[in-house]
């Protein structure tokens, strides 16, 4: 009875590290790192970074997907947030850099680093929370991209190891998506560490079809209706001023406006369209 009992567990023990490790391959478009324990460089934890619900395009959420598991055995570590007394460990700061930027980061390892030129917003000091169901998985505030680009991470701090040592991290991390190279820098205390993999943020007209051999592009078909509008009332704001100031109308108003309801009608695509005047 005993060695059959032992054996069905150490069966359904295997199996579990099965289904576990099989679960780590999920997230096809991320990047990957080692970080060692300091008592010992032979083990440590993987640490992996994406976005989250890929493919990520703009005009949708995609938060930082970060999955902490152990090096040797691909388990997952949870708790891996909080440092051994409980307080918060892990944080990250993210910068965005628009499409025909190249993230990148100044200085030398082991630093200190800084975000390189032609980002354009940031958010700092979040604090890495794990993902409600998904032991092993964190992530820091809502991301809502309104802009192509790509986002340059910072991530740094302690990962808990088990509850049994800390793992210091300072890496730096973006996408290369289809925009430009990627950046994979960071210590883990004094230990410069590789990255493997990439992730990043899509561009719609990249998989346009018909695409601009027929036709189409972003001028005629948007690929963010929210950012297309946006432009339009800032047009038409801007209009509005001009002529405020000036107490004359130098512009065709009419087929200014009918311009606008042309394009509205495109990003209907096929609902009841704007009527539309002849043209004067």
């Amino acid at each position: 009875m005993t060695n059959k009992y032992v054996t069905m567990t150490i069966a359904t023990v295997a199996a579990a590290i099965l289904l576990l490790s099989a679960g780590a391959n999920i997230a096809w478009a991320h990047s990957s790192t080692n970080l060692p324990l300091p008592s010992d460089p032979n083990r440590g934890v993987k640490l992996t970074v994406g976005e989250t619900s890929e493919p990520a395009y703009d005009d949708e959420f995609h938060n930082i997907d970060i999955i902490i598991r152990d090096k040797l055995t691909n388990m997952p570590v949870g708790n891996a947030h909080k440092k051994l007394d409980g307080t918060q460990g892990l944080k990250v700061d993210s910068y965005f850099y628009p499409k025909g930027t190249t993230p990148s980061v100044t200085g030398t390892e082991p630093g200190p680093l800084s975000p390189g030129p032609g980002f354009t917003d940031k958010k700092l000091d979040q604090s890495v929370r794990p993902q409600f169901g998904k032991l092993g998985s964190y992530s820091a505030s809502s991301q809502f991209y309104t802009k192509v680009g790509l986002t340059l991470y910072h991530i740094y701090g302690v990962v808990n190891y088990y509850g049994d040592a800390e793992i210091p991290v300072d890496v730096w991390v973006a996408g290369d998506g289809h925009h430009g190279l990627a950046v994979k820098r960071g210590v883990s205390g004094s230990t410069t560490v590789t990255w493997s993999g990439g992730f990043g943020l899509g561009d719609r007209s990249d998989s346009y079809w018909p695409g601009s051999d027929g036709g189409v592009t972003t001028s005629n078909y948007p690929e963010n209706i929210r950012d297309t509008l946006g432009s339009i009332k800032s047009d038409i704001a801007q209009l509005k001023a001009d002529v405020a100031a000036t107490k004359t109308n130098t512009v065709d108003i009419f087929n200014f406006l009918r311009q606008i309801a042309e394009g509205i009608n495109q990003l209907l695509a096929g609902k009841t369209p704007i009527t539309i005047p002849a043209a004067k």
